[in-house]
């Protein structure tokens, strides 16, 4: 089925345009961004009409049209509805065929950062004004969107405009509001550009923080998100021969014990919880083999009542013979000490 009849220069000017003069009073200019809301609103009827890929690239030719939507989405004077229209058309280029698209968004001075910022400067809060915040938190959830979409082909050039960054404080910000959907996709994209982080690069404090905070969240995906996102990170300071103390600042083998001892709750099944239980095992051992304080943190913590609590309800073989391998290392340390 082809889309609405309508001539896609007539909405080109419609985006660039941006305003329409409507008139003065005294010496104040009142504008309008109606032109602009009428295009986006054809453009996106079209797109969504449509169901020919190649009819749809032909008419609204990508290396025009995107260029032009990202400029719509970084006027930070236009309302949120436009945005939120512009991020949805944006996105639906992306979906459809990332690998010749992303590049394009990329070469946009400033529309990826406009993207990651969009995520921290636009009210999600329930406390506010309603429509404002409904709209804010489309704004939001669409930005998510293309930041994810971005990461497949050019993850580097979300993390070199500080996604990672804009991605944590917002869940921090808003985990308890968000969307299920929004807020696992936010942790994936997260989780994506974790690798990219060095051990002294001035975001690891805070981003460590942040994630290590999420190991107590309600929602199990968004747990398992943060423990890859935090193995990617212990990975890179193993392979960096960096101080592991580092990741601790924040509390993560008080919260990996915790973990532990928790009860698990929720929609995941015995194989989800013992996979789980895996990663924590796994991390309080690269932790603890990595560094001397770390091992001693351990021990400091209630780690026996945790392996007990694991052991007593764990049946999974793997899961089982991790635990093991975490009390042969307590073991050693307690009576050989950390060169043992």
């Amino acid at each position: 089925m082809f889309g609405v009849d309508v001539d896609p220069n007539d909405i080109l000017e419609g985006l660039k345009g941006v305003r329409d003069f409507e008139g003065k009073e005294e010496t104040e200019c009142t504008w309008s961004y109606q032109r602009q809301k009428d295009a986006l609103e054809m453009f996106n009827m079209d797109i969504l009409i449509c169901d020919n890929v190649d009819a749809i690239f032909a008419k609204y030719r990508p290396g025009t049209f995107l260029p032009a939507l990202c400029h719509v989405f970084m006027d930070t004077n236009a309302p949120l509805d436009v945005l939120e229209s512009a991020a949805r058309a944006i996105t639906y280029f992306l979906d459809v065929h990332v690998d010749s698209t992303a590049r394009k968004v990329v070469e946009v001075p400033g529309a990826v950062k406009a993207f990651c910022k969009a995520l921290v400067i636009f009210n999600v809060d329930e406390t506010g004004d309603p429509e404002s915040m409904r709209l804010g938190r489309d704004v939001s959830e669409q930005s998510v969107k293309v930041l994810e979409l971005l990461c497949r082909r050019e993850a580097k050039a979300v993390f070199e405009a500080e996604g990672l960054q804009c991605l944590l404080s917002f869940v921090s910000a808003n985990a308890s509001t968000l969307h299920k959907d929004t807020l696992q996709c936010s942790l994936s994209v997260a989780s994506m550009l974790c690798g990219r982080l060095k051990p002294d690069h001035p975001a690891l404090p805070s981003c460590v923080a942040s994630l290590t905070s999420f190991l107590q969240h309600k929602d199990a995906v968004v747990v398992d998100y943060a423990l890859e996102s935090l193995g990617s990170l212990v990975d890179m300071f193993v392979r960096a021969a960096a101080d592991l103390t580092a990741m601790n600042e924040g509390g993560l083998v008080r919260g990996l014990i915790q973990l532990l001892m928790a009860r698990e709750e929720g929609e995941g099944g015995e194989q989800d919880v013992a996979f789980r239980t895996l990663n924590v095992v796994s991390l309080l051992l690269s932790l603890s083999h990595g560094s001397r304080q770390l091992a001693t943190d351990v021990l400091n913590e209630p780690i026996l009542a945790a392996i007990q609590t694991v052991l007593q309800r764990q049946e999974d073989e793997k899961t089982v013979l991790a635990v093991l391998r975490l009390v042969d290392f307590v073991l050693v340390l307690v009576f050989r000490g950390f060169e043992g």
